[in-house]
Protein backbone atom coordinates (compact mmCIF):
# COMPACT_ATOMS: atom_id res chain seq x y z
CA UNK A 1 0.00 0.00 0.00
CA UNK A 2 1.19 3.46 -0.76
CA UNK A 3 0.27 6.84 0.66
CA UNK A 4 -2.68 7.28 -1.70
CA UNK A 5 -4.22 4.03 -0.43
CA UNK A 6 -3.79 5.12 3.18
CA UNK A 7 -5.28 8.54 2.46
CA UNK A 8 -8.28 6.86 0.86
CA UNK A 9 -8.75 4.67 3.93
CA UNK A 10 -8.42 7.69 6.20
CA UNK A 11 -10.99 9.58 4.12
CA UNK A 12 -13.47 6.69 4.38
CA UNK A 13 -12.86 6.32 8.10
CA UNK A 14 -13.44 10.04 8.64
CA UNK A 15 -16.74 9.80 6.75
CA UNK A 16 -17.97 7.02 9.03
CA UNK A 17 -16.77 8.68 12.23
CA UNK A 18 -18.18 12.01 11.11
CA UNK A 19 -21.57 10.51 10.37
CA UNK A 20 -21.74 8.93 13.82
CA UNK A 21 -20.60 12.08 15.64
CA UNK A 22 -22.99 14.35 13.74
CA UNK A 23 -25.89 11.90 14.19
CA UNK A 24 -25.33 11.81 17.95
CA UNK A 25 -25.02 15.59 18.14
CA UNK A 26 -21.44 15.55 19.43
CA UNK A 27 -20.34 18.01 16.72
CA UNK A 28 -22.01 20.09 14.06
CA UNK A 29 -21.63 19.35 10.39
CA UNK A 30 -19.53 22.47 9.82
CA UNK A 31 -17.15 21.84 12.69
CA UNK A 32 -16.63 18.23 11.67
CA UNK A 33 -15.91 19.34 8.11
CA UNK A 34 -13.17 21.58 9.51
CA UNK A 35 -11.76 18.80 11.72
CA UNK A 36 -11.71 16.21 8.94
CA UNK A 37 -10.16 18.71 6.53
CA UNK A 38 -7.34 19.39 8.96
CA UNK A 39 -6.79 15.65 9.45
CA UNK A 40 -6.62 15.05 5.69
CA UNK A 41 -4.22 17.98 5.29
CA UNK A 42 -1.94 16.75 8.08
CA UNK A 43 -1.89 13.10 7.00
CA UNK A 44 0.66 13.47 4.14
CA UNK A 45 2.95 15.50 6.40
CA UNK A 46 2.86 12.80 9.08
CA UNK A 47 3.32 10.08 6.45
CA UNK A 48 6.42 11.83 5.08
CA UNK A 49 7.91 12.29 8.56
CA UNK A 50 7.42 8.60 9.39
CA UNK A 51 9.04 7.51 6.13
CA UNK A 52 12.01 9.82 6.63
CA UNK A 53 12.49 8.54 10.16
CA UNK A 54 12.48 4.93 8.87
CA UNK A 55 15.06 5.77 6.20
CA UNK A 56 17.30 7.54 8.69
CA UNK A 57 17.05 4.59 11.10
CA UNK A 58 17.98 2.18 8.29
CA UNK A 59 21.00 4.28 7.35
CA UNK A 60 22.16 4.52 10.97
CA UNK A 61 21.70 0.77 11.46
CA UNK A 62 23.62 -0.01 8.29
CA UNK A 63 26.46 2.28 9.36
CA UNK A 64 26.61 0.59 12.76
CA UNK A 65 26.61 -2.95 11.34
CA UNK A 66 28.62 -2.26 8.21
CA UNK A 67 25.90 -3.70 5.97
CA UNK A 68 24.79 -1.64 2.98
CA UNK A 69 21.29 -0.23 2.98
CA UNK A 70 18.88 -2.25 0.83
CA UNK A 71 16.30 0.22 -0.42
CA UNK A 72 13.88 -0.08 -3.31
CA UNK A 73 12.66 2.78 -5.40
CA UNK A 74 9.22 2.55 -6.95
CA UNK A 75 9.77 3.69 -10.49
CA UNK A 76 7.61 3.02 -13.50
CA UNK A 77 8.77 0.36 -15.93
CA UNK A 78 9.57 1.97 -19.23
CA UNK A 79 9.23 -0.42 -22.17
CA UNK A 80 12.06 -0.55 -24.62
CA UNK A 81 11.43 1.12 -27.92
CA UNK A 82 11.38 -0.85 -31.15
CA UNK A 83 14.64 0.77 -32.21
CA UNK A 84 16.33 -0.38 -28.99
CA UNK A 85 15.00 -3.91 -29.46
CA UNK A 86 16.19 -3.99 -33.10
CA UNK A 87 19.62 -2.72 -32.10
CA UNK A 88 19.86 -5.35 -29.36
CA UNK A 89 18.84 -8.08 -31.78
CA UNK A 90 21.38 -6.86 -34.35
CA UNK A 91 24.13 -6.97 -31.74
CA UNK A 92 23.06 -10.43 -30.62
CA UNK A 93 22.09 -9.47 -27.09
CA UNK A 94 18.81 -9.89 -25.29
CA UNK A 95 16.61 -6.84 -24.79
Amino acid sequence: MDSNDYLGLLRDLLKVVGGVLVAHGAVTEGSYELISGMALAAAPIVWSAVQRRQVKAAIIDSAATGNPVQMTVNSPVVPQSTATQQASAALGSRP
